[in-house]
């Protein structure tokens, strides 16, 4: 049986160690690498098929086409910027009933934490803790509106486990307080 960790030693704890630290890999690269620790081919095929694998690879890099017009390395800089902020605040969106945790958003955008954060400030003149908290009280507004809730559900949907929490953040996000909101909407 030849295999990748026969040749290679173990490599599954380092490929897993290194995976996005250059930049994130796609799906393909991932499931790429775990097919390598596991080719999905009977042993007597294992032979010809990381012989095929490695001319997929070099067919990929020795004859790919070049970009028409391509990037300087500071435009590609700050396009990964503008990309991991993009992908940050998304994240966020979807996570609006958990805490922050920066290091867990900077590891799934594919960056370090004190640098996401630095470049969602400089980008956007908030911090993700302002972020999220307007994307909290804007989703509970629209709940609040759409009498889907009262107010004490929706805090705790949006992931506010204190109602004074709560009642004081949308009252800086919205000028008053969840109780004056719903009021209004009535």
């Amino acid at each position: 049986m030849m295999s990748v960790e026969r040749i290679f030693g173990p490599v599954g704890p380092m490929m897993r160690k290194n995976l996005g630290i250059l930049r994130r890999w796609s799906e393909r690269e991932a499931s790429f690498a775990v097919e390598l620790l596991a080719p999905p081919v009977q042993a007597k095929a294992e032979k010809a098929w990381y012989l095929a694998k490695a001319l997929e690879i070099l067919s990929l890099h020795l004859f790919r086409q070049p970009e028409e017009n391509p990037r300087f390395f500071c435009s590609q800089i700050k396009s990964n910027a503008h990309r991991y902020v993009r992908e940050a605040l998304g994240l966020l969106e979807g996570r609006l009933d958990q805490a922050l945790d920066l290091k867990l958003l900077a590891r799934d955008v594919g960056c370090a934490a004190h640098y996401l954060s630095r470049l969602v400030r400089q980008e956007t003149g908030k911090t993700l803790s302002l972020h999220l908290r307007a994307l909290r009280i804007a989703k509970a507004a629209e709940i609040l509106a759409n009498n889907q809730m009262n107010v004490t559900e929706a805090s705790l949907e949006v992931g506010y486990q204190s109602l004074s929490h709560f009642s004081k953040a949308f009252a800086l996000e919205k000028g008053m307080t969840p109780s004056q909101f719903t009021r209004r909407s009535d």
